[in-house]
């Protein structure tokens, strides 16, 4: 699910920047990748924004503590809870000018500002029943970006980050299935109960 959430965002932010730039619709514009090799290089192709998730915690403020039951005719199946995360997305630029890095971080800041829920209704490629996501900046102090930059590995580029939200994970297996519950009876004074 993670994947699919962060390679729907990268795919409209893309779309979005073709038109911002001007180039074809072949032309790739955004990456979703780690930032550095393993030699500590800029691993974001030139001329690109990369895209990269930093954290994911749980949303526990919506957290369902329950069994999920699901009926099914006569019988009832029980599964554990969704859980609900959000994912930090930080985005940078990497151009061959420190002018285009910024232009480009700008448009990225105006289209989470003009398009701030994905929804199925306004996203024709997310499947239909998906639940929404929201996406919000998130601003770091300048101590946090040094922290998150030398876990990285590589020197500061142009960024913003965004919190994504919530993001449901749910396991379509079942944990076990029973007949429902039909009649109750009471036993008490250690007779059994008339026929």
């Amino acid at each position: 699910m993670i994947h699919l959430v962060a390679e729907l965002v990268r795919s409209g932010l893309e779309d979005f920047l073709r038109r911002k730039a001007g180039t074809g619709p072949t032309t790739d514009i955004v990456t979703l990748r780690q930032f550095a090799d393993a030699q500590g290089e800029v691993a974001i192709p030139a001329n690109r924004v990369g895209m990269c998730l930093f954290n994911i915690d749980e949303e526990r403020i919506m957290k369902n503590q329950g069994y999920v039951t699901v009926r099914n005719g006569d019988r009832v199946s029980y599964a554990q809870p969704e859980v609900r995360l959000n994912l930090y997305m930080l985005l940078a630029a990497h151009f061959g000018t420190y002018d285009e890095a910024l232009k480009h971080i700008g448009w990225t800041i105006a289209f989470f500002q003009r398009k701030r829920v994905f929804t199925p209704e306004n996203t024709p490629t997310m499947a239909a029943g998906t639940p929404e996501i929201a996406i919000d900046l998130y601003p770091m102090t300048l101590e946090q970006q040094n922290y998150l930059w030398t876990i990285l590995g590589i020197k500061y580029l142009p960024s913003v980050a965004y919190q994504l939200r919530p993001v449901v994970v749910q396991e379509d297996e079942l944990e076990r299935e029973a007949r429902p519950v039909s009649r109750l009876e009471l036993q008490t004074g250690g007779r059994p109960p008339p026929s």
